[in-house]
């Protein structure tokens, strides 16, 4: 079975290794872990989950033709497929703020646990998009045997996190440990380490009520700004570069493409494809993309035929897409309608399972934040 992870030179040819090595230039040193993958990484039939009525507050509702323009014959068999949304939850894995020392409702995994148990359909896919391990003083279980984030998340059933510049904070180690913890399928395509390996696989493949749905993973090249110190360099490439290359691998191999990219709406410093607009309009086999890293709602809309999506920020909601795939009378299936929608998760109580798991984590956190106070105090009266 044959790995990426093996080294980049040997796969230049297949994904443009004169591209990649331009790209190390232009977005300069970063680094990355180790961590080889296959080629089959992903495969495999979406585990089955109980159907609940759909609630929560609609507040968009966007739909329209793939971006090949399908359109399925009358009475094609159709495949509704939902996937469920989440990213920048920033630490907020209780309702609690410990920046600020109080409870505070207005979003946090437990309740959007709340709401995935009420929303979840039969063909879903729940998808974290970065940005989760850090923040509201989560460094404090960084190196840990075990990560809140890691333990929810892995109750909660996601089955697939891309990492975002964030959940580098604490360093490759740091990270290493939570990938190893989590249940999910961790992607991060555009990222490698100082020996050329990605830190993570680039996409992964899911079949989902007989349809063959492909998620590609990217973060912003952004990182070596923002977190360049943590990378012990490697490099970050172009996202647009290194989606374009999993399109053409993919493609003949799936029936929807959806990019996962921890990146905002635009682009940022000027650099070209640091943005998801710059993503849709670049690398059009895509369905959609999730957003993430910009905290702002992007409830849903349309840029070169792509559906983008993003969350707000501390768990305050959770993206819905429903997508309805059709048959095209040849084996496999087309895109005939995408729709999403923002749920608000300020109105959900707590998932009391979620709450209980992570009841440990209570004092460990304000514990690491009294610390942390004493600390700042002790380095303002020594300044």
């Amino acid at each position: 079975m044959k790995s990426f992870g093996e080294g980049i030179g040997r796969k230049a040819a297949a994904f443009g290794g004169a591209v990649l090595a331009a790209a190390a230039v232009i977005f300069g040193a970063a680094g990355c872990q180790r961590e080889s993958f296959s080629e089959e990484s992903g495969t495999g039939a979406a585990a089955s989950v109980s159907a609940y009525d759909a609630s929560g507050e609609a507040l968009s509702i966007v739909s329209g033709e793939s971006s090949e323009g399908f359109s399925a014959a009358e009475g094609a068999q159709t495949v509704e497929i939902q996937l469920l949304c989440t990213s920048d939850l920033l630490g907020k894995y209780l309702p609690y703020d410990y920046e600020a020392g109080r409870e505070d409702y207005s979003g946090s995994l437990a309740q959007i646990s709340t709401a995935v148990r009420e929303i979840r359909k039969e063909n879903c896919v729940l998808i974290d998009a970065g940005d989760s391990t850090h923040g509201n003083f989560a460094e404090a279980f960084a190196g840990g045997e075990l990560h809140p984030f890691a333990q929810a998340a892995s109750a909660m059933g996601y089955d697939i996190w891309c990492l975002g510049e964030r959940d580098f904070d604490s360093g490759l180690a740091a990270l290493r440990g939570v990938m190893d913890q989590m249940d999910a399928e961790t992607l991060c395509g555009n990222v490698y380490d100082g020996d050329l390996n990605r830190i993570a696989a680039p996409y992964a493949v899911k079949e989902i009520g007989g349809v063959r749905v492909g998620f590609i993973g990217m973060v912003s090249s952004n990182i070596t700004r923002w977190n360049g110190d943590k990378l012990e360099g490697g490099i970050a490439t172009s996202a647009v570069v290194e989606t374009n290359a999993m399109i053409t691998k993919l493609e003949d191999q799936c029936d929807v493409l959806v990019g996962i990219m921890h990146m905002g709406e635009e682009s940022e410093y000027g650099v070209v494809g640091s943005g998801a607009d710059d993503v849709a309009e670049s690398c059009p086999g895509l369905d959609v993309i999730i957003a993430a890293h910009g905290h702002e709602l992007v409830e849903g809309r349309t840029v070169n035929g792509v559906l983008i999506v993003e969350n707000e920020e501390a768990g305050k909601s959770l993206i819905e897409i429903n997508i309805t795939a059709a048959a095209d009378g040849k084996g496999g299936f087309g895109v005939a309608e995408k729709a999403s929608r923002a749920v608000a998760v300020e109105g959900y109580e707590p998932d009391a399972e979620i709450t209980e798991l992570l009841s440990w984590t209570d004092a460990a956190v304000k514990e690491y934040a009294e610390g942390a106070d004493a600390e700042g105090e002790s380095q303002a009266a020594d300044a």
